[in-house]
């Protein structure tokens, strides 16, 4: 069984030199019998895979990767039958051995490029206090950086990078808002007109929220207050603004515009 990349390898830095029980006659077979282990290879093969170099040292010296075992190895009996070895790794070639050659546990250059690889893609890719990390591809991160004091991490699906949005879904209090970080916003505006007791005319007010635009008519009588809203549903985020107006030569007083942003997936 091949191993699987930037899995988990054991490894046992007390293991001493074994050797080749029975001589490999050929570059395929997935059998190895060796001589010579020990108690100091203990931590080897019962939970996951290592390498070991057979004829280390020499000019045929080959490099293969051990899957974890069935059973734990008994490698104090000094003669153990390692089994489904993948011959040929770390740029070797799977060949002949003869019995007795050294066998060594080893690290190899597959080690070394995983290892390096998971600090370029971590600490690598941090470079100020508060990026976050998040997954970017398979086996791949990208950072994101800081967001600004008060907000939240969104996710943007799994096709997408996470956001930071504003703590709250709901946006309220100002006539502008720059929304993001939901699927869709209810937008809700209304606006006050208030008509004087002497000099007052009919007339229209005209109520404009992000995309969408009302107007009402209104009677020319004294001392009343009309209450004009609208209110809709969109995907679209952004700049939402509300805004008010009456035509002109009409009397009455409008109010500043109330906008409410609800945002929700």
């Amino acid at each position: 069984m091949a191993r699987t990349a930037y899995s988990r390898n054991s490894y046992d830095g007390g293991a001493v030199q074994a050797s080749l029980a029975t001589a490999l006659t050929d570059g395929v077979g997935t059998t190895v019998v060796l001589a010579n282990t020990s108690a100091s290879w203990d931590s080897l093969g019962t939970t996951y895979g290592f390498w070991l170099s057979i004829g280390y040292g020499l000019q045929s010296e080959e490099k293969v990767y051990v899957p974890a075992q069935s059973s734990a190895p008994a490698w104090s009996t000094g003669s153990v039958t390692l089994l489904n070895v993948v011959r040929g790794q770390d740029n070797t070639t799977a060949q002949a051995h003869d019995a007795s050659v050294p066998v060594v546990v080893v690290m190899t250059a597959t080690d070394l490029n995983e290892a390096n690889y998971a600090v370029a893609q971590t600490v690598g890719k941090v470079t100020a206090q508060g990026d976050i990390l998040y997954g970017s591809g398979a086996n791949a991160l990208a950072a994101l950086t800081a967001g600004t004091a008060g907000k939240m991490l969104t996710s943007g699906g799994p096709s997408a990078a996470p956001t930071w949005v504003d703590a709250s879904n709901v946006w309220t209090g100002a006539t502008t808002y720059t929304v993001s970080g939901f699927a869709n916003y209810l937008v809700l505006a209304d606006v006050v007109l208030t008509q004087p007791a002497t000099a007052f005319t009919s007339g229209a007010v005209t109520l404009s929220a992000g995309s969408k635009t009302v107007s009402q008519s209104y009677p020319g009588t004294a001392n009343w207050v009309q209450y004009i809203s609208t209110s809709f549903v969109t995907s679209t985020g952004g700049s939402i603004t509300a805004s008010a107006s009456k035509n002109t030569g009409a009397s009455g007083t409008l109010s500043t515009p109330t906008l409410t942003v609800i945002g929700f997936n």
